[in-house]
């Protein structure tokens, strides 16, 4: 009888061995999608918290927000336990099988899996890792046009649009959301909006090879195949163009689409569209219309570019054709024109020039836009030639370096691209200003944050300030944003409160005079908004 149980205890001691749970760290990619926000902290940290953080103008930003909760119970479901989260790591620590462990590695949102506790394997880092992003990007036939451009430089620092949103008007995606290249947009819900406008409903999956195309450019994530330029942005997609017909409803169809965008926080629009006739004839615009205000698509770019957002188009493809110039909205004043190279960075035969009917130097840059590598309807990687695909070269260019300097206003981040590149110095009306880099357009950054001119929610002008009038100036998009100013002095005591006036530029009248020489907090409050500019009183 002993003898029986002592064989049953090892049985089970050998058992439980076998199948030993270890203590892991499982950490997270990012939080997007959360349901909380460092515009109302008030949600997941105290108001004590809030006050420190006000006083000493230390910001509230990602690390305090709490671990993504859907994360958490994907992981739930696969591991032994979750013991504890920790959100300024963003991860949670789980006891899991080593087989547990390995299933829970192909979750998209899962950055490293760190043994913590137990006999397991150290790290499942690099089998996670293999078909993601890293530092040794695999952009097959499309390196050229990446490498002309310093976007491979831009991804190595990490600069992959992640946060910003990139609108395309075009002809319709068709089988995009069954291409396995694009799979990462919609599993990781960066598809924001998508919108028919040609047949009146949101399906822009069932019709348009050329949008797709467009689209992979920026948004293809197949390592070893195709890299876009813009893989992490989050997209908003418009079905605008209606290719049984050519007339002007389609700029109409793309003025909506760009108010939805705007209502939605796009960034950046890209449109590889253009025109200039029509089926009516009676319609077609004259050369001498391209004057950047008379076609309804340049007035809508125009406006569009008034609100804070960068718009990006491709020139046209009628170079070494009758028409030969730009089409509209190429012609709009205050957004970025793309012409096209081949692969030497010569300027292509087909690319549409300049200069629009007033003069200005058209296009604005040029990118590699001859045998571009694209996805197919297939999913199959093909070549395409137009300034079509010049234009979302730019555009993901654009993206990686507002990610990485996200103050920047759009008129700022369209002047830095014009001066970094290749031919700022002498412009002509086929290649306009040159082809954009990276490194360059950088460099012009950072003087920019160098020189505090980056406009950011909001200034204080004159800042230092003594006595008189002082102004609050506010970006396009944050001035309905703000309900008060708040005054407050380095002991958290409030001296003002400033209702605050749904303009850019406005006037705080109150007597300065009162304040004592020192440092102050000017805070700005919003129902879902908080922001924090430091003011320095000088002597009267």
């Amino acid at each position: 009888m002993k003898i029986a149980k002592i064989v049953c205890f090892l049985i089970s001691f050998f058992s439980t061995c076998a199948i030993s749970q270890n203590y892991y760290f499982v950490q997270f990619t990012d939080k997007n999608q959360s349901i909380y926000s460092v515009s109302n902290p008030a949600e997941f940290i105290s108001q004590r918290t809030i006050n420190q953080r006000l006083k000493h103008s230390i910001a509230i930003v990602d690390t305090d927000l709490p671990v993504n909760q859907a994360y958490i119970t994907k992981i739930k479901a696969e591991v032994s336990e979750i013991k504890y989260s920790t959100k300024w790591l963003n991860g949670i620590v789980v006891t899991a099988s080593e087989s547990q462990i390995a299933n829970i590695t192909a979750f998209p949102f899962v950055k490293k899996i760190s043994l913590l506790k137990g006999l397991g394997k150290l790290s499942f880092r690099k089998e996670m890792k293999e078909n993601q992003l890293d530092s040794a990007l695999q952009y097959g036939t499309g390196i050229t046009e990446t490498q002309m451009l310093g976007i491979d430089l831009m991804h190595s620092q990490s600069f992959t649009g992640k946060n910003i949103r990139i609108a395309i008007m075009d002809n319709g995606f068709v089988n995009a959301n069954k291409i396995e290249a694009f799979f990462s947009i919609f599993s990781n819900n960066r598809m924001i909006l998508t919108a028919d406008l040609v047949e009146n409903d949101n399906n822009v999956f069932n019709s348009g090879r050329h949008g797709l195309n467009v689209w992979s450019c920026m948004a293809a994530n197949s390592n070893g195949k195709l890299i876009g330029a813009a893989l992490d942005a989050e997209y908003m997609l418009f079905h605008t163009e209606d290719d049984r017909s050519e007339s002007k409803l389609e700029e109409l169809n793309w003025a909506r689409a760009a108010e939805m965008a705007d209502s939605a926080g796009v960034n950046i629009i890209n449109t590889s569209l253009g025109y200039t006739t029509f089926d009516n004839l009676e319609m077609n615009y004259s050369q001498d219309d391209l004057n950047g205000n008379t076609t309804f698509i340049a007035q809508a770019a125009t406006i569009a570019s008034k609100k804070g957002i960068l718009i990006v188009c491709s020139a046209g493809n009628e170079g070494a054709a009758i028409w030969k110039k730009i089409s509209s909205p190429s012609d709009a004043d205050g957004i970025l024109s793309v012409g096209a190279t081949d692969r030497n960075g010569v300027g292509a035969s087909f690319s549409s020039f300049g200069p629009s009917a007033d003069g200005r130097v058209k296009p604005d840059v040029s990118a590699m836009g001859s045998s571009v590598t694209v996805i197919s309807s297939t999913g199959d990687i093909v070549n395409q030639s137009g300034t079509s695909f010049a234009a979302p070269l730019v555009s993901g260019l654009a993206a990686g370096i507002w990610q990485k300097y996200p103050d920047l206003s759009s008129f700022q981040l369209r002047e830095i691209i014009i001066k970094g590149s290749s031919k700022f110095v002498n412009p002509d009306n086929k290649l306009g200003h040159g082809i954009p880099f990276f490194k360059r357009i950088d460099d012009y950054a950072s003087q920019l944050v160098s020189q505090g001119s980056l406009i950011s929610n909001g200034k204080i002008y004159p800042n230092p300030f003594k006595s008189g009038s002082l102004y609050l100036n506010l970006t396009n998009e944050n001035k309905d944003k703000y309900d008060f100013l708040k005054i407050v002095n380095n002991q958290g005591q409030i001296l003002f409160n400033i209702p605050i006036k749904q303009e850019i530029w406005q006037n705080l009248e109150i007597d300065f005079q009162t304040l004592k020489l020192g440092v102050y907090n000017f805070i700005l409050t919003g129902k879902n908004s908080l922001n924090c500019i430091k003011g320095v009183k000088l002597e009267n």
